[in-house]
This record gives structure tokens, C-alpha cells and sequence, in this order.
């Protein structure tokens, strides 16, 4: 197989990085051209190459520079039966957040929508079924970190304060709890897959960054489903783990 130029200069350059802080500055275009021997296009080749790796970035102005590629984990088999109301928010991804020494903040949104689609097949409800949806973006040290979309069936939260844009102490699942809805088993779906148009925008993702889709279906004891999250987690921010005993 043939080893092009540029591909000999973004291979050289990788093995640098991975021995550079986060931030740190590229040597510029110019000098990299008289270290290799190159053109300039066959270095801009090799940069553009790195950075849809999603391991480099560009500041107008200032060049290249390596991309913090610091993650947070989120325990996504944490039990979801959370009793704090001292503290606001006091889900279990706020507490796992916490856990790692930084900052949670949501900006909570709610409205009533009609199933249909991918939602509607995921609640197991007919097309046109009225479905409340809590919409909440998801911030760690005030950089957005994931956005979560929970989908109810409206017939169970009307007039509850899930309807309400804020934060629900001690949370959801008390509520349907009380309510004989709360959800006894959940399933899981993972899915790898570009950013949508609109999430390159809100989460000012690098190129070559992909994003997990992390969708929940929550059934009560009676096997109905009573909620459905649909979590957006950029990769270069985000580590999902499950945790497990033999």
C-alpha cells in the first residue's frame, strides 16, 4: 500500500500528540512545511486529517492546537429511585457528576406534544396520542454536556408537576410512584451516530466527533411503558459505564 506525504505527516504528528497537554499550540503551518520537507497543502492535508480525528482543533487567529479530550462518566445502571430534596438537581447523572468533583445545572423545558413516529412506537401508544415531554440540557461547569428528552404518557402526569419546566424533588419516579405508575424493569438502546446539523451547533462539536444516543424504555409491574428518555451524549465528553455482579 502506498504511504502518501501528507499521511507520513499526520502519522508523525499523532505520535506527538498524545504526549501534549490539552490546549497546547501546533507548530504553525509554515514551520511544520520546513521540518518535513513538504508543501504547505500536504501539512494543511495532515491537520485536516487530525482534526476530523477529533484530535486537534483550529482558533481563527491563533493555528492549531490539541483538543481537551477529558471525559465524565456517567454510571447509566445507577438506580434512577432518588430521595434528596436537599439539593437541586438530584438526579442520579447530577449526583454521578458530583461524585466527580465538578458543577450539574439543567435548564428544564416542558410541553405537551402528539406521539408519533419513533416515540410513539417506543411508548407503545397510537399515532396522535397526547405525550408530555420534559426537554432538559444538561450542563457540567457551565459547558452543555448532553441533552436528555423524557417522553410520558400525558394520561399519566396530567396535571402533575413532571408538567411543570423545573426541577422535581425528590423526582419522576416518586411521582409516578405515588401515582401507581412507577416503573419496576427498564431496557436500554445504544446507538453510535453522526451529530445531527442542529447538535453541531448547540454542542459546537469539533469534526470527527460522533454522538451516543442513549434510549430508555421504563415499564411498571404490569409491563405498560410509563416513560421513555432519549439522551444525547456527545463522544469527545462522555463515557457511559454499567456496573454489574457476577
Amino acid at each position: 500500500m502506498t504511504v502518501t506525504l501528507f499521511s507520513r505527516v499526520a502519522d508523525d504528528l499523532r505520535r506527538d500528540l498524545v504526549q501534549m497537554p490539552a490546549g497546547q499550540k501546533l507548530p504553525s503551518e509554515h514551520d511544520l512545511t520546513k521540518r518535513y520537507k513538504v508543501s504547505r497543502q500536504t501539512v494543511r492535508t495532515a491537520l485536516q486529517t487530525l482534526a476530523r480525528e477529533g484530535l486537534i482543533v483550529s482558533t481563527q487567529g491563533q493555528g492549531w492546537s490539541t483538543r481537551d479530550q477529558r471525559t465524565l462518566d456517567w454510571v447509566a445502571s445507577t438506580p434512577e429511585r432518588n430521595t434528596r430534596t436537599d439539593q437541586s438537581p438530584a438526579d442520579t447523572w447530577s449526583n454521578g457528576i458530583r461524585s466527580q468533583g465538578r458543577e450539574p445545572n439543567e435548564v428544564i423545558t416542558t410541553e405537551t406534544i402528539l406521539a408519533s413516529g419513533r416515540i410513539a412506537a417506543f411508548l407503545e401508544v397510537p399515532e396522535g396520542e397526547p405525550v408530555t415531554v420534559r426537554r432538559r440540557l444538561r450542563y457540567v461547569d457551565r459547558q452543555l454536556h448532553t441533552t436528555s428528552d423524557s417522553y410520558y404518557p400525558r394520561c399519566l402526569v396530567a396535571g402533575t408537576v413532571i408538567e411543570l419546566p423545573a426541577d422535581v424533588l425528590p423526582g419522576t419516579y416518586a411521582v409516578l410512584e405515588a401515582a401507581g405508575h412507577g416503573w419496576r424493569t427498564w431496557r436500554d438502546t445504544l446507538r453510535s451516530r453522526p451529530p445531527t446539523a442542529a447538535e453541531l451547533d448547540l454542542f459546537g462539536l469539533d469534526p470527527g466527533v460522533a454522538v451516543t444516543e442513549h434510549t430508555r424504555v421504563r415499564r411498571a409491574e404490569d409491563g405498560r411503558v410509563v416513560a421513555v428518555s432519549v439522551t444525547a451524549l456527545p463522544g469527545d465528553r462522555n463515557e457511559i459505564i454499567y456496573e454489574g455482579t457476577a
